[in-house]
């Protein structure tokens, strides 16, 4: 039986990805800012938007040293 020698090359789009994971969490954000009122005001969106894409951006790096 022969080994067959495969090689293959991969090259990721990092703002690509970068940029849906930015996408996602404001949408999340804004989802999450109105969960409990109609009308939240422009901090309490902020706020949930900024942990939102903090979230999703730190689910693709590696933070193990």
């Amino acid at each position: 039986m022969s080994k067959i020698k495969a090689k293959a090359t991969l090259k990721l789009n990092a703002y690509h990805i970068l940029m849906e994971r930015v996408e996602a969490g404001l949408r999340y954000g804004w989802h999450r800012a109105h969960k409990h009122t109609d009308k939240p005001d422009m901090e309490a969106i902020l706020n949930a938007q900024e942990e939102a894409v903090s979230n999703e951006i730190a689910e693709i790096l590696d933070q193990s040293e």
